[in-house]
């Protein structure tokens, strides 16, 4: 990404609201880890955003449980063999 220069100025990361997946020190040690490692790139921010408790079953999930369903079953070594793969299974 930071060879072929399509590195963002700001990264949202939008996420359930629990501990277990992003809200914890992991994640935020490793935007640090990400901004320092990429200094002098566009990349100035990264914001984490929490969704509300008992609304976090939005577009998102239901876009990543077709992805999911349309991966399922397929083997893929390449971006580009992934992509193939999603155009010949997601209706």
């Amino acid at each position: 990404v930071v060879k072929e220069g399509n590195v963002p100025e700001e990264w949202f990361i939008e996420s359930d609201n629990t501990p277990k997946e992003t809200k914890n020190n992991a994640i935020i040690c490793f935007a640090v880890w990400l901004l320092s490692v990429l200094r002098g790139t566009p990349l100035w921010s990264i914001s984490c955003m929490m969704l509300l408790v008992g609304h976090t079953h939005n577009k998102l999930d239901r876009f990543f449980s077709r992805l999911k369903v349309a991966l399922c079953g397929h083997s893929f070594y390449t971006r580009e063999q992934m992509i193939e793969v999603l155009k010949n299974g997601v209706k």
